[in-house]
């Protein structure tokens, strides 16, 4: 309907000032500022999104929470395609004016002395920073005219619902919130670096760390703090009911009845609905809602051995990292929770009418923190040996690895246990004899432990990783004929922080550790790197029948260069659904808690062989078999798979032409990936299994259902096809 556009700035500056105070006293100071943001993001102010522009004057249920006046988010759910290709929304804006400002600055300052066989430095450096964002929220409202037989106002079609005003649903936040987080680092350090003997060098330091927490500077934030939570204060719901022989809500209270659009809905007047959320900086809550853990200690070590032509080289440290912001999401998750923010409904209601509508109670989503804030912490150490070879080649074999500690780990909150879509007390009278096998259980959140919340993630500050490798280096740099690189690693990355876009996978509900420790996504068990440049001996030497003129232009001056990488492919799962049942029945079913899926049961290694392997089976699909009644989500280990790897050769060839001595031409013929070898990324990784237990959906070419990509076949590459360039280039 018009532009959109999303003007950013940034700039920086850095000052410095080395000072020598003395032969051997120097000082050096550091001064650095950087900014960088979008400036209220907003469609230009002709455009037809503003209400006034287009003349849309649908009331607001709270006018002060859309400052820019957008027009709603319109959804028309239940119109078949092809009558509209709008056939659940048509417009959707998540969060305007969306505003981010991110301001830093630094200051350090660097003291050296070198006292005889010492060189003692120490330092501070202090970094402040402010994060300005407005969280996520469709604040100009969302009105949905979908069709509903069950509201009174439905027409059975939803432009027209639309045209009379008549909607399903109106959703509108009760405010429009622009908060800003400052934190502070602050950290200062001492070192000695002391040559003992002309041979041995020892290192050693310790840095010191305050990593303030942040907080929101309008106290914003809110938490769900387990012990705050009253069960006597607990909210009831609306609960499902046959009145009429229809399905109705009823008032567990005082027995009313209502459309069933209201089941799951909280009761008014009863309980609650604040019940155990504190705010930020409130009674004993710190303003970050987590602890600051005072100063962090983290001692440095190292040593360098000097044999001759071999050095041995060891080291360790301890670092520490602030939690991102973005990694816990302070900047939209702990200011969206109630009690500060809360998301309104309006249900089966005209649009004339909203101002004066009556509101209905949802529960509500709640993102919660840790509040122990453990700082990350990475333990790292090495050792290695560096040996100068004959032919001025240099091997380095090291093992290195690090472990690393309250890292953010994702975790569900609010999860509906194991076997409850079982019990009795949990079964939907109005679905007929209760089964007690998950496909006539109530609304999971009528059974939630939490009343008046729904399933959402809580982040703590508990897994782990670590990482260990051997690792080989063989370097030949020698001017003209062969100049070689080559690097080899062999290790393993374990651990259970599997990321989602930065953000941590959601864990397992009673065993994170359990279920998910294992290889890493980044976990590449061998890579292997060559690079080189081979300067090809010239045919036209001297005294030859060559060495002429036209024969140097064509025999002298080639070179041979090019980077070959190879190495084995990322961790990767296999997940199932069964053939007629959607996920939520199969987890109700199989779990008995509609947030816990089951795994898929390896009966086998599904690794195959290299020599096994083709491009319709590259696992051994007859390793798997879907889980039984009882499962709780840890049926097989996390990423125990081995996806496709990585072979790929760039290669150039270079021809020199010189015209005078400093006057040369180069021509190139350079190849990316020259043997033009496919480089595939993935393979089918779902299986789908029948009734029996039996995978249907094998490619069609095994006898399957799956078509050509179907399960087990790999099924996308990495675009790597060859690419050759040829080209020309001019010194002067």
């Amino acid at each position: 309907l018009s532009p959109f556009y999303a003007p950013t700035y940034g700039w920086s500056l850095t000052l410095n000032a080395a000072t020598i105070i003395s032969p051997t006293l120097t000082n050096e100071f550091q001064f650095g500022y950087g900014v960088n943001g979008i400036p209220g993001d907003a469609p230009p102010k002709d455009s037809p999104y503003y209400r006034a522009n287009s003349g849309i004057t649908i009331p607001l249920l709270y006018p002060s929470a859309d400052p820019i006046g957008l027009v709603p988010n319109f959804a028309f759910g239940g119109v078949p395609e092809p009558a509209s290709p709008f056939n659940s929304q048509l417009t959707s804006f998540a969060g305007l004016p969306y505003d981010n400002r991110n301001p830093i600055w630094n200051y350090i300052d660097n003291l050296t002395k070198v006292k005889g066989s010492h060189t003692i430095k120490a330092g501070i450096f202090i970094e402040h920073s402010v994060k300005t964002e407005n969280p996520f929220r469709p604040v100009n409202s969302t009105i949905a005219f979908d069709r509903d037989s069950q509201n009174p106002g439905d027409t059975n079609w939803a432009f027209a619902n639309a045209l009379l005003g008549n909607f399903r649903q109106y959703t509108q936040p009760n405010k429009f919130l622009l908060p800003s987080y400052p934190y502070t680092n602050i950290e200062w350090y001492g070192q000695d670096s002391w040559k003992v003997t002309p041979k041995l060098t020892v290192n050693y330091g310790l840095r010191m760390n305050i990593i303030k927490p942040y907080y929101d500077v309008d106290n914003f934030m809110s938490n769900f703090e387990f012990s705050k939570y009253d069960p006597a204060q607990r909210v009831l719901y609306y609960q499902p009911f046959i009145s009429g022989g229809a399905r109705v809500a009823r008032n567990p209270v005082t027995g009313a009845t209502a459309p069933a659009v209201l089941i799951g809905a909280i009761v008014p007047g009863v309980g609650n609905v604040d019940n155990g959320m504190v705010r930020s900086g409130e009674g004993d809550t710190p303003r970050g809602l987590i602890e600051d853990r005072g100063i962090h200690w983290a001692p440095r070590v190292g040593l360098a051995y000097n044999f001759g032509k071999t050095v041995f080289r060891m080291g360790g440290g301890v670092f520490y990292e602030r939690i991102a912001t973005f990694t816990i999401g302070v900047t939209s998750n702990y200011v969206t929770n109630p009690p500060i923010l809360r998301q309104s409904q309006i249900l089966y209601g005209n649009l004339a009418t909203i101002p004066t509508s009556s509101t209905v109670a949802q529960p509500a989503a709640v993102t919660r923190l840790s509040p122990d804030g453990h700082v990350p912490t990475t333990y790292n150490y090495s050792a290695g040996l560096q040996r100068e070879l004959p032919m001025s080649v240099l091997l380095d074999v090291s093992y290195v690895g690090s472990q690393s500690r309250h890292l953010t780990a994702n975790e569900p909150f609010n999860f509906v246990p194991f076997g409850s879509a079982w019990l009795p007390q949990n079964q939907d009278p109005t679905l007929g004899p209760a089964k007690l096998d998950g496909t006539t259980s109530l609304p999971t959140n009528l059974y939630r432990p939490y009343a008046g919340y729904l399933g959402g993630s809580q982040y703590t500050f508990g897994t782990s990783s670590n990482y260990n490798a051997l690792q080989i280096a063989i370097n030949r740099r020698a001017g003209r004929g062969l100049n070689l690189g080559l690097a080899y690693t062999w290790s393993k990355a374990l651990g259970i922080g599997n990321q989602i876009f930065g953000l941590p996978a959601l864990g397992h509900p009673t065993d994170t550790r359990g279920a998910d420790y294992g290889p890493l996504g980044i976990d590449r068990t061998q890579v292997l790197t060559v690079n080189y440049i081979y300067d090809i001996p010239s045919l036209a030497r001297t005294g030859s029948f060559l060495d002429n003129r036209a024969g140097k232009l064509v025999f002298n001056g080639w070179q041979l260069s090019g980077l070959t990488s190879m190495g084995t492919g990322a961790p990767t799962n296999v997940t199932y659904i069964v053939s007629g049942v959607d996920g939520q029945t199969l987890n109700r079913m199989i779990t008995g808690s509609e947030d816990v899926a089951p795994r898929v049961v390896l009966t086998c290694n599904p690794n195959l062989t290299r020599g096994d392997r083709n491009i319709d089976a590259f696992i051994n699909t007859s390793c798997f078999a879907p889980a039984v009644k009882g499962s709780t989500g840890m049926d097989s280990g996390n990423n125990r798979i081995t996806g496709p790897g990585l072979n790929n050769w760039d290669m150039s060839l270079f021809k020199k032409i010189n015209f005078t001595e400093k006057i040369y031409a180069q021509l190139r013929l350079e190849a990316f990936n020259a043997f033009n070898h496919t480089q595939w990324s993935s393979f089918n990784s779902t299986v789908v299994f029948n009734a029996a237990g039996k995978p249907i959906n094998l490619p069609s070419q095994l006898g399957g259902t799956g078509g050509r990509f179907g399960f087990g076949a790999l099924n996308a590459t990495r675009g790597a096809q060859r690419i050759v360039q040829i080209a020309a280039k001019f010194y002067f």
